[in-house]
């Protein structure tokens, strides 16, 4: 699974409190030029699965993956605009974002 620092990219987390998981932040902007997304599992015991609609993934990045405590999951996402809802589960429970967690994509600055 690729992993990358994030380096001025987005980057949101998943986390346990009281027995619940969440990903926070709920929403997470990424600006135009490389779009690179950064999922970080924050758990201390349990395996993290994310899955990104394939569209919404540059082609031969991963849009799936399973995430180790304390690791990440890095994709590129396709170059377009727009927002989209991606799936994270925890321990076959559907993580938590305040609400679904949702990615924005902005475009590039003038």
């Amino acid at each position: 699974m690729p992993t990358a620092p994030a380096s001025g990219k987005s980057t949101a987390i998943i986390l346990e409190k009281e027995g619940r998981y969440f990903v926070r932040p709920a929403y997470a902007s990424v600006d135009g030029g490389p779009r690179g997304f950064r999922i970080r599992n924050m758990t201390d015991t349990e395996d993290a699965e994310v899955k990104l609609p394939k569209a919404w993934v540059e082609q031969g990045s991963d849009h799936k993956g399973t995430i180790a405590p304390g690791e990440d999951f890095f994709t590129t996402l396709a170059k377009k605009n727009g927002k989209f809802s991606y799936k994270v589960k925890v321990d076959g429970v559907n993580a938590e974002g305040e609400s679904d967690p949702v990615i924005i994509i902005d475009p590039p600055a003038s």
